[in-house]
């Protein structure tokens, strides 16, 4: 008796072993692109409505959320104020970040309880960390000005004027999201060859020499991703503004994401809304993309 053809089973089970990994994503992946793609289209299609509390449902207008937003020179005032707040935060954290991760990368006596203790604003979420600073911010009974006026100096009111309000805002995300660079950077840190600093200690390189032409370099890609992730952050930032300022005095600290939040959630115009996310979606993806490329900052590695 002839036995049954079993020709196929070897390939079928090749081809099951070389593809199992997207078998097992796809479903995941599937229902993923689906509901992204289900927000992403309706985001368009009402961004070319007029939909308010005066309309029942979306109104096809065409370009005129566009045209509008054009004219709105809050819209143009909050990305330019978005713009200086994603320079300022993320160099004050991928600095200060730097510097303290770098002090602390040496085999001293409790380090490990002084890394752990740098970490704590970065496990405090940023509503309780608003309300915080909030407090310590207040004119009439916070520590700031408490002990300022111990030295005989009239502190200012920080997030009531503004000309401080938006300094306030900075120094708070920078306060909270340091310890995330101080992370990643003692991970880089420790990561590095020690074979490098040895060869430049016996070439005579000084401390500060092998700061900036060995451990900086070799910590390139650690730094610009850094920079690439803490850039998307700053880019959606709105709970601190919300908590401690609601992007004033006047529109002192008014960011885009939470002049979209208030276009949409406060004056109920869904449309203008959607517009401007997706004008925030499209520059922010032209922005990341210029930056990967100029700087070759690998996102995916091998």
């Amino acid at each position: 008796m002839k036995k049954p053809s079993d020709n196929t089973a070897p390939g079928r089970s090749g081809w099951a072993e070389r593809h199992y990994l997207a078998l097992f994503l796809a479903p995941s992946l599937i229902l993923l692109l689906a509901f992204a793609g289900y927000i992403t289209i309706s985001l368009i299609y009402l961004s070319l409505c007029s939909w308010n509390v005066s309309s029942p449902a979306p109104v096809f207008t065409g370009m005129g959320n566009y045209v509008s937003i054009v004219r709105d020179m809050s819209f143009w005032k909050s990305l330019g104020r978005t713009c200086i707040y994603l320079i300022a935060t993320v160099t004050g954290e991928v600095v200060t970040g730097f510097i303290t991760a770098w002090l602390f990368n040496r085999k001293l006596r409790g380090i490990r309880i002084l890394r752990t203790l740098i970490l704590i604003p970065m496990a405090i979420t940023p509503v309780v960390a608003g309300m915080f600073w909030k407090v310590m911010y207040n004119t009439s009974y916070g520590p700031i000005n408490y002990f300022l006026s111990l030295a005989g100096i009239k502190g200012p009111a920080w997030i009531a004027s503004g000309r401080t309000a938006f300094l306030s805002v900075l120094v708070v995300n920078i306060w909270q999201w340091m310890p995330f660079s101080f992370l990643t950077i003692t991970a880089g840190l420790a990561s590095l060859p020690t074979d490098v600093y040895e060869a430049a200690r016996i070439d005579g390189a000084s401390s500060m020499q092998i700061l900036f032409r060995v451990t900086i370099p070799m910590l390139k890609q650690v730094l610009l991703t850094l920079v690439l992730l803490r850039s998307i952050e700053a880019l959606k930032a709105y709970d601190l503004v919300y908590i401690m300022t609601s992007g004033g005095p006047g529109e002192a600290t008014q960011l885009l994401p939470f002049y979209i939040y208030t276009k949409g959630f406060t004056w109920f115009d869904f449309g203008a809304a959607a517009a401007m996310s997706l004008i925030l979606l499209v520059i922010a993806n032209n922005l990341f993309k210029l930056f990967i490329n100029k700087t070759g900052v690998k996102v995916f590695y091998e």
